[in-house]
């Protein structure tokens, strides 16, 4: 069984394996990546459009430091395109394990495995913003003060959902 809402979450379940997974959406990742080719004009107009005869004065150096500057607020926009972030908690109830896992193309894939023993509490974390809604995330508490959290979604109703369902396979009797 999958389900799937709008904020690019997938909730599955099968074969005592529950899967939570969060993606960046593609619409997030292509709007990143057209909003990094903004700043590439400012190095156009002030490097080549200016046709400079001497690079040695104080204009230039100005203008050579402020094009670099957009050059690097492009470079981390695309690099937020490209390196777009997935998180993925698995229940295993068989094995009693929580495996938590981060990936992104251009880091290598990260995951943590706790036991259900280790596992202290599972909450629903509220984000409030000083403007529009609030939103929510996943938190799990692990002994030795670490936690895992998962990207926030506007939808309460969701992450109470999903955080119940969490509860019920690593503290509940029966799954």
């Amino acid at each position: 069984m999958v389900k799937e809402n709008k904020e690019q979450m997938k909730f599955s379940e099968a074969n005592e394996i529950l899967e939570i997974n969060f993606a960046m959406p593609a619409s997030t990742r292509l709007l990143l990546a057209i909003f990094g080719l903004f700043p590439l004009i400012t190095p156009y107009e002030l490097l080549y459009v200016i046709k400079w005869t001497d690079w040695r004065n104080t204009p230039f150096f100005f203008a050579a430091i402020i094009s670099v500057g957009a050059l690097a607020i492009s470079a981390l926009l695309f690099y937020c395109a490209v390196a777009g972030l997935e998180q993925t908690i698995s229940v295993h109830a068989l094995s009693r394990t929580l495996i938590y896992t981060r990936r992104a193309p251009i880091y290598p894939t990260r995951s943590v495995t706790v036991s259900f023993d280790a596992v202290q509490h599972i909450d629903v974390v509220t984000h409030t913003w000083s403007d529009g809604p609030d939103s929510y995330s996943l938190e799990v508490f692990v002994k030795y003060g670490r936690r895992f959290s998962t990207t926030s979604i506007k939808s309460q109703e969701d992450i109470e959902r999903y955080v119940a369902r969490v509860r019920q396979y690593v503290f509940g009797a029966s799954v």
